[in-house]
């Protein structure tokens, strides 16, 4: 379970190249591990070498015009995403993407809880899947036991919390960053 956000973003980029984090990781992917602490370390140098040459070059960015630099960031994203498989699809992709995280800002959607979410979704699903096998397709499974009962009520009292936080006005501690 991520703590923050930087952690979260490293364990999707992980989980989209097909890593699963956890304890058995380093001893699976030993050379992936080694090589990545590696690059880690040599970029590190190279943008203390790199930053130190060019910072006052690049502290003149803030200077240019929102309306100049705008296009070009956009620019230059839909360039990179189009660079990964080079198909219209995935710039696709980034303007709904897009859309999304800007619809997130306006209504205030945490950006924590969407990587959260994208992390945990699908070990969700991969353990849902494994109790229907085991129960043969019967759902009451998720309500035969006291400790399923428990994170039942559990869940419903964050939810419930979180609806009065809300309806209060003030914002639930829970999605707060």
């Amino acid at each position: 379970m991520p703590g923050d956000i930087i952690t979260a973003i490293i364990l999707g980029a992980f989980m989209i190249h097909g890593l699963r984090p956890g304890p058995l990781m380093f001893q699976e992917n030993i050379n992936l591990i080694y090589a990545l602490f590696m690059g880690i370390m040599l970029s590190s140098v190279y943008l203390f070498i790199v930053g130190k040459a060019s910072i006052r070059v690049i502290s003149r960015i803030a200077d240019v015009p929102h309306r100049v630099l705008y296009p070009v960031v956009l620019v230059l994203c839909m360039f990179g995403a189009y660079a990964v498989n080079n198909t219209i699809f995935d710039i696709l992709v980034m303007f709904i993407m897009g859309l999304v995280g800007f619809a997130m800002l306006r209504l205030e959607i945490p950006a924590a809880l969407f990587l959260i979410a994208f992390i945990l979704g699908p070990l969700l699903e991969d353990n849902f899947r494994q109790s229907l096998l085991l129960s043969e397709g019967d759902p009451l499974i998720f309500f035969r036991s006291p400790i399923c009962w428990v994170f039942w009520v559990l869940t419903m009292l964050v939810i419930t919390f979180v609806a009065y936080q809300r309806a209060k006005g003030g914002a639930p501690a829970l999605a707060q960053e």
